[in-house]
């Protein structure tokens, strides 16, 4: 309990808003999963009779959108890689609470990316005037195209998007155009271009999806954003989604 109380007090001061619930005992740990529906899971990795690791094994079975993250008083190397190796979003030590709340930001960030891009996907199923109502009312910024690498032609990008970075689909009818409004300097664009394509190269060698990449946007306004882009495609489509940081990099940096 009292551990639990200065978790819930670190990220308090963090300015983390939630409710919570504690518990410590496998059946309860079951029904809160059902009955509670938590968006992220902080556990400790030894209790009396049950365990983070068995607790991390049931939510990955049942629940495995939700994120876990292990907070416990001493980790060795081999438990941590067991831990990340058995699904667990992060580790923080007990006497390095400093660390919970941007792991726990960090966690449920790139938990509504993925989310976003799975009803993207489920949208492309549906019919053209469905994709279209739903990307384009849609609170995260999207963009759709069809194609390859640079001929890729842009078919779709929502209100938001234009919110976010004030381009519209005639400023940006395909990735070309995308590439040098949104880095104009040079130097940082080719960086980008080298890094995503890297991305993309091991997504394939490994045949998993392509880890998502932080970059800044240079916007129609001249701003800036600091985003975080996501791609899935289906068939000869690509999804594209932009989660905007910019106000949470400040704060890091503040």
């Amino acid at each position: 309990p009292t551990d639990a109380e200065l978790i819930v007090h670190e990220l308090r001061r963090d300015g983390v808003e939630f409710t919570s619930l504690r518990v410590d005992t496998r059946d309860a740990f079951v029904h809160a999963l059902d009955e509670f529906c938590p968006d992220i899971i902080l556990s400790d990795y030894k209790l009396p009779g049950f365990d983070g690791i068995s607790a991390l094994q049931i939510a990955q079975r049942d629940h495995p959108e939700v994120p876990v993250i292990m907070v416990t008083g001493a980790l060795s190397d081999t438990d941590a890689v067991e831990l990340i190796h058995a699904g667990a979003k992060d580790y923080v030590l007990k006497d390095r609470l400093a660390r919970l709340a941007p792991a726990v930001k960090r966690a449920l960030s790139a938990e509504q990316g993925i989310r976003a891009r799975k009803a993207a996907e489920v949208a492309l199923q549906q019919s053209e005037a469905e994709l279209r109502a739903i990307v384009e009312y849609s609170p995260v910024a999207m963009l759709v195209d069809v194609g390859i690498d640079q001929d890729e032609r842009v078919v779709l990008l929502n209100q938001q998007f234009t919110r976010l970075f004030g381009y519209s689909i005639s400023d940006v009818p395909d990735f070309r155009h995308w590439w040098t409004l949104a880095y104009p300097d040079e130097k940082y664009r080719e960086g980008v271009r080298a890094e995503w394509m890297r991305r993309v190269e091991n997504a394939v060698q490994n045949r998993t999806v392509i880890e998502p990449m932080e970059v800044t946007v240079i916007c129609k306004d001249g701003s800036s954003r600091y985003v975080r882009v996501t791609l899935a495609s289906i068939g000869s489509r690509n999804i594209i989604t932009f989660e905007d940081l910019t106000e949470q990099k400040k704060a890091e940096s503040a």
